[in-house]
């Protein structure tokens, strides 16, 4: 299968000139390791739940591969650094779906030198999850130092870049998880103690105690906070709530998340698997009270209340 650049459904072709483009043939992992990643479960999920795509279509968001020509240059897209990239260089990067494919044909600025400690397979599987925990926590979140931040499916692709991003900006993290299997992995790989790892609690009332009891516990040491600084002990901060949450669960989950939201606190909302079922069909017993129950904000509220809600789609 070769895919490149297309104007519709159903028109997939190869030009004979590139235009402004680079053109690569593709590293992928086997589609069965490739669908297991983060990267697809959300389309894959929406695929399943909601409709069924008819005619044309290629999943992919991301890619990595060696470059097997270029374009003109085009003046209006960033010249940095993708000016330094030549035939025969691996590279990364991403692209509005087709990404499963042989061929693509993307305009430069959305392609990246593949750094030298990655392998094709690790590119492939950075960008999304990366920049999605970046935008979130820096661009729209303006993460600072000695902030209590509250990660969503913390052992996710998502969630592991976001608790990279508390250690580098010394932040203080709260993960949730869905199950009690998951808590070792957070222990062992970012050092987080038993205080700040919820295993989410399915009724509201349960869950709200848990985030209480998380931000009141906020004392002690982690290893988080120790890669970031030394030896020297997270700086504590009163019980004031989380300054920023991130959400992709929607739901229940997004409502008692942000009655705990501090003054002047951010929540960034970017998903609502809440509204998704795990089984091949819609369940509409499931999906339409989900859907009318959501959560509603008051603009009013919100403005007395100094918090900010935020959302946003890295594929926009």
């Amino acid at each position: 299968m070769k895919a490149t650049s297309y104007a519709n459904a159903g028109d997939w072709s190869k030009p004979e000139e590139f235009r402004s483009s680079v053109e690569w043939k593709s590293h992928c992992p086997p589609l069965a390791q490739a669908r297991s990643a983060s990267r697809l479960r959300l389309l894959d999920s929406t695929w399943r739940t909601f409709s069924r795509y008819s005619g044309s279509f290629i999943p992919g968001l991301e890619y990595s591969g060696v470059v097997d020509a270029l374009g003109p240059p085009d003046t209006t897209s960033s010249p940095f650094p993708s000016s330094t990239i030549k035939a025969g260089d691996p590279v990364y990067g991403f692209t509005r779906f087709g990404a499963y494919a042989s061929h693509l044909n993307v305009p430069l600025a959305y392609v990246r030198p593949l750094p030298s400690s990655f392998s094709f397979a690790q590119g492939a599987a950075f960008i999304v999850q990366g920049l999605t925990a970046w935008h979130a926590m820096i661009e729209l979140g303006n993460l600072k130092k000695g902030q209590t931040v509250l990660v969503h499916s913390a052992a996710g692709g998502v969630g592991c870049f976001a608790l990279e991003i508390c250690a580098k900006f010394q932040a203080f993290p709260i993960a949730t998880i869905g199950s009690e299997t998951k808590r070792a992995f957070l222990q062992s790989r970012f050092g987080l103690n038993d205080g700040q790892i919820v295993v989410r609690e399915k009724e509201d009332r349960k869950f709200a105690r848990q985030l209480k009891d998380a931000v009141r516990g906020k004392s002690g040491r982690n290893r988080v906070g120790e890669r970031a600084r030394g030896s020297h002990e997270m700086q504590e901060k009163e019980d004031g709530g989380f300054d920023l949450i991130l959400d992709a669960l929607g739901g229940m989950y997004f409502k008692e998340g942000y009655k705990q939201l501090a003054r002047g606190g951010r929540m960034i909302t970017f998903g609502a698997a809440d509204y998704l079922s795990p089984t091949d069909g819609p369940n509409w017993w499931k999906i339409i009270p989900r859907y009318l129950t959501r959560p509603r904000l008051d603009p009013g509220d919100m403005c007395a209340e100094n918090r900010g809600v935020l959302g946003f789609n890295l594929i926009w």
